[in-house]
C-alpha cells in the first residue's frame, strides 16, 4: 500500500487513517490512489 500512497502522493497513514475514521476520503484522494494503482498494475502485466 506504501508503494501506492507514494505514487499518488499522499501520505502512507491516509488510509489507515480513513478506516479508523480519522479524516474522511476526499473524492480528489480516492482517485488519485486508483490512477497511481491502476498504472501499477497496468506496468506489471
Amino acid at each position: 500500500m506504501s508503494a501506492i500512497c507514494k505514487a499518488a502522493g499522499i501520505a502512507p497513514t491516509t488510509p489507515s487513517r480513513w478506516k479508523r475514521g480519522k479524516n474522511g476520503a476526499t473524492l480528489d484522494r480516492i482517485q488519485r490512489l486508483n490512477d497511481a494503482l491502476a498504472e501499477i498494475l497496468d506496468s506489471a502485466a
